[in-house]
């Protein structure tokens, strides 16, 4: 596929339309670059556009918070969990199933589809839904399942993400598991 430009119209140098790379990695982060790219399938036409590399930087903030607040509500993963109560069983099971879908559609070579539905239940199933009711769970009465559920899902996470958003998974892997 080719990158098209806000007419819709193949980037070229011939042209004068083209972006030039080290601009925009002057002004977004690679990750935010590698997001934008992720979303077209192989051999469709990209057009690009800044709010896709916005949206990807947007997306590497929630990552980063949300990883923030995780590291700070739970100590090491135990190495076996506890009685799971029926909403953390829930969420790991809704991960299983978001995880079997994704697996699906990279081996498809439909990255873009992939990079959406993660970024979609990551962004509101995980943290608007569950990592608010797990904080607050853990905050009040040091649950353990709700702490085991949050670094199960959140390594999860870190894994699926890694070949959208490489940098930054890796380091926060590093810096919360290693």
């Amino acid at each position: 596929g080719m990158v098209l430009d806000e007419n819709r119209v193949k980037m070229s140098k011939s042209l004068g339309n083209i972006v030039e790379p080290d601009a925009v990695l002057e002004e977004y982060p690679v990750d935010a670059a590698r997001y934008w790219a992720a979303g077209s399938a192989v051999g469709d036409d990209l057009p690009y556009k800044e709010e896709g590399l916005r949206a990807g930087e947007k997306l590497l903030r929630k990552l980063w918070n949300a990883s923030k607040l995780i590291d700070s509500l739970t100590e090491e993963t135990p190495a076996e969990h506890p009685d799971l109560r029926p909403i953390d069983r829930w969420l790991l099971a809704e991960l299983d199933s978001e995880i079997d879908f994704i697996t699906e559609r990279l081996e498809q070579q439909e990255f873009s589809k992939a990079r959406d539905r993660l970024r979609s239940f990551f962004w509101h199933t995980f943290c608007d839904d569950y990592l608010e009711i797990a904080k607050q769970r853990i905050r009040e009465s040091d649950d353990p399942s709700a702490a085991y559920t949050l670094q199960v899902a959140h390594k999860r996470f870190l894994k699926l993400f890694a070949p959208f958003l490489a940098h930054i998974t890796e380091e926060l892997w590093r810096e919360m598991y290693d």
